[in-house]
């Protein structure tokens, strides 16, 4: 709605290193950013590896900051809206190119595709021995961070029917790519019954909308 910055990680690692990815976009373009951390990762624990130099916020740069680019006072919000709306093809560009949201194409499977978010794509690797045993394996995109990686989304489309998207939580990606994608493209997850739309995700859940049971 915000149209901000959003990081989704879907380890301990990854939530580390994506603090200082959020941090310096959002100095670079001049927005808040989210990290949104779902219940199972923010309750388990993990090894981390410190990176060797971390780059820390200058003491001054909350002094060199204009004020009014971060208040919405009628008289200000009409203008920063526009800002905000001029950022996103550069914000959008930076999501199909970033490293959080890896796209890997299988022509050879054109029945599916899967898209995964967060924890969803720890649960499909779970099944991956299982799934590649049943065949060949299908193309897939992670998005560990928003806005949607639209050139990536529509990739995936020109090569499968059908795309499954497996993400914690309301199924976000998948109500939106009713509005990206072509209505050939037929798109499963939560909404369509194929995952459950309560409590967690799990392998088993995701395991059930492979077609692996």
């Amino acid at each position: 709605f915000v149209m901000i910055l959003c990081f989704e990680p879907m380890t301990q690692q990854e939530a580390y290193e994506m603090v200082f990815e959020a941090f310096e976009m959002s100095d670079k373009y001049h927005v808040p950013v989210m990290m949104r951390m779902v219940t199972r990762l923010a309750h388990s624990r993990a090894v981390v590896h410190p990176k060797a130099e971390d780059k820390m916020l200058s003491e001054n740069a909350l002094e060199k900051a204009n004020r009014q680019d971060w208040m919405l006072l009628p008289a200000l919000a009409r203008r920063n809206y526009q800002n905000m709306l001029d950022k996103q093809k550069d914000l959008t560009a930076w999501s199909c190119a970033t490293q959080w949201n890896p796209l890997v194409l299988n022509e050879k499977r054109k029945d599916l595709a899967i898209i995964t978010s967060g924890l969803g794509k720890n649960y499909y690797n779970e099944n991956l021995d299982d799934y590649a045993k049943a065949g060949e394996l299908p193309s897939t995109l992670h998005i560990g961070s928003l806005p949607l990686p639209v050139d990536s989304i529509n990739k995936l489309a020109e090569i499968a029917e059908t795309i499954l998207v497996i993400e914690e939580g309301m199924p976000f990606i998948e109500k939106t790519l009713a509005g990206i994608l072509p209505q050939k493209t037929k798109v499963i997850g939560k909404l369509t019954g194929h995952l459950p739309r309560t409590g967690e995700l799990n392998p088993d859940s995701v395991r059930k909308a492979l077609g692996l049971e």
